[in-house]
């Protein structure tokens, strides 16, 4: 196997050709992306700061200097190409599902049109943005953002600031600590994955990292996210699979270990709360939005629809009475909103990513895009709502932003010089 990476991008990498150009469009898709860090939210599954960022930052930047380029993101033949056509199918579809929407309606038509344009820039643009030098460059800027955020927001919880009792949450966010989780779950990836390349950290570079990744490790811990926690376990683990990687192998080992011997040390609530909490609701919610399909199996209901579900009192997961605003899986939103065309749309789509980071993997020893994408698709499962959605929302750092880097790497991955896990 031929050997050596370079971490500069070709003239074929760069999404404009130009500097000038790609360097504002990457300016502003950074800042956007730190939005999910440090921008303050204002809402429990939106944030109208971070939202408005993008709708008055983003969006018409991309339009405007990044849509002169938006032939490269279709070259014929072009493994990322395809990826990207299944994407923005399964984003145009959903849109136009609100369509057929009867009934019951919560998201207006302005409000379809918006959020189904703002996934497709967002995609399209991330996966221009992404190409190797550039990722280089955002990785150290996310997690340096990740990890100031944790680390400010653990020392406030222990502290006693406590937004849900016993969880950590962000200090400057209005939001559910599983969210908080797949923001520090997604960081504390991208430093395992570091770890994991075939040009690993040395020195004083390794301990920053290492400091970085133990630091959002424990943030993700304190939030108490089980879904969260499994998923970035399952994605630690795929990646030293990936890589075949001996050291790191018995490093991952005896970090689970010092995890679970913790659990135990400490006691109290933490254990035994992540088996009591049960399945808070999750299959009531499935059965209830799936009768409201009333038979509308193939095209769903419609984006346009209303998830709401109603919890009445006397139940066993709310006895008070509860409303849930969303659907709890981003898989059951999909099928819901979208019916059998939808959910086949995004598996598709799922396994065609997965393919392609797969062989990126096994290719160039980079399990980057495979760890990210199935600690998303975990989330998701169990913690999800909508796919085309506000900006705000963690489907678009968790699920969007892992599928761009396949799509963006599936581009440059041909071009460059080849080095797999058995050249370590």
């Amino acid at each position: 196997m031929k050997t050596g990476v370079t971490d500069q991008p070709t003239s074929a990498e760069r999404p404009d050709g130009i500097g000038v150009i790609g360097s504002v469009l990457f300016v502003v898709f950074t800042v956007f992306i730190l939005g999910f860090y440090l921008l303050p939210s204002n809402r429990d599954l939106a944030s109208a700061p971070h939202d408005l960022l993008f709708y008055f930052g983003m969006l018409p930047v991309f339009l405007v200097l990044g849509g002169r380029n938006l032939w490269q993101a279709f070259r014929w033949g072009d493994s990322g190409a395809r990826l990207l056509g299944l994407g923005l199918a399964l984003v145009i579809y959903l849109g136009l599902s609100a369509a057929w929407t009867t009934g019951d309606r919560e998201l207006s038509l302005s409000t379809i049109v918006l959020t189904t344009l703002g996934t497709a820039v967002f995609l399209v643009g991330s996966s221009q943005m992404l190409v190797s030098g550039r990722w280089m460059q955002l990785r150290v800027i996310i997690v340096a953002a990740a990890t100031t955020i944790a680390g400010a927001s653990i020392i406030a919880h222990f502290l006693g600031y406590q937004t849900h009792p016993g969880r950590l949450t962000s200090v400057i966010h209005f939001e559910h600590p599983n969210l908080f989780a797949h923001y520090v779950g997604f960081a504390a990836l991208i430093c395992w994955s570091r770890f994991l390349e075939p040009r690993r950290p040395r020195g004083r570079d390794a301990w920053v990292w290492a400091t970085a990744g133990l630091i959002l490790a424990a943030a993700l811990v304190l939030t108490l996210g089980r879904a969260p926690m499994g998923a970035c376990a399952v994605a630690a683990v795929l990646g030293l699979i990936l890589t075949r990687d001996r050291v790191f192998t018995a490093v991952f080992a005896l970090v689970i270990v010092a995890i679970c011997g913790g659990f135990y040390v400490v006691g109290g609530d933490w254990g035994p709360s992540l088996i009591s909490r049960g399945e808070a609701g999750r299959f009531f919610i499935y059965q209830n939005l799936i009768e409201r399909m009333d038979g509308r199996w193939l095209t769903g209901v419609g984006l346009a629809a209303s998830d709401d579900v109603v919890f009445p009192k006397g139940n066993e997961n709310f006895p008070k009475g509860f409303t849930m605003p969303h659907t709890h899986s981003a898989f059951v939103a999909t099928f819901f909103h979208g019916g059998i065309l939808g959910l086949g749309l995004m598996l598709v789509l799922i396994g065609e990513a997965g393919r392609q980071a797969w062989r990126i993997a096994r290719r160039r020893g980079d399990p980057t895009g495979s760890m990210l994408l199935i600690f998303g698709i975990v989330c998701l499962v169990l913690d999800g709502n909508r796919l085309v959605s506000n900006p705000h929302l963690s489907s678009w750092l968790i699920f969007w932003l892992p599928i761009a880097w396949i799509i963006a790497a599936g581009r440059w991955d041909d071009s460059q010089p080849v080095t797999g896990p058995d050249d370590r």
